[in-house]
């Protein structure tokens, strides 16, 4: 009876830790994620100033934000960029005249591990201003590990739009 008692005792522990560990599919990866100008931004005589958010969201929560106007949301005062900003879940950056350099958020980053912990959804965001609809605008990206082949995840800005130089694969099956 006791020997029984215990195999029960055990078989219930192993099923705790497989439910709080996962049944082994695929994991949030933490990337270097780098937006680059394109030449014709980098060596233009003047550029304006051009917001690039990055975003982690849960796909529940990334539901509004892919139907948001990008127009909207780099309005001044949008609650959804308010709330973003101040949960911690958005990185922003400025790219400007004097600031042409690559946005570059590191894999290294604390916030991966911390407020973008479980947000499946990874969003790359421009206030282009030569681009005109907003999917020029917005890249939804997957944070899976099986979906890249690299740590590093490569945006172009265009003078029109955001353009993806890593792409993610399809998902394993």
């Amino acid at each position: 009876m006791r020997v029984l008692g215990r195999v029960m005792m055990t078989a219930a522990l192993l099923s705790a830790v497989v439910v709080s560990v996962g049944c082994g599919g695929p994991r949030l990866g933490e990337y270097d994620v780098v937006v680059t100008l394109d030449e014709g931004l980098r060596n233009a005589r003047s550029v304006p100033s051009i917001p690039v958010d990055i975003v982690a969201l849960s796909d529940v929560e990334a539901e509004r934000l892919r139907e948001k106007s990008m127009s909207q949301y780099f309005s001044a005062g949008d609650r959804d960029r308010q709330s973003y900003a101040s949960s911690g879940v958005v990185k922003q950056y400025l790219i400007t005249n004097s600031n042409r350099d690559d946005v570059m958020l590191s894999e290294k980053d604390p916030i991966w591990r911390k407020e973008w912990s479980g947000r499946d959804r990874l969003f790359i965001l421009a206030d282009i201003p030569g681009a005109r609809r907003d999917a020029d605008r917005r890249l939804e990206l997957p944070r899976e590990t099986d979906r890249w082949e690299d740590d590093e995840i490569v945006i172009k800005l265009r003078e029109d739009r955001l353009e993806p130089q890593t792409l993610p694969q399809d998902p394993a099956k």
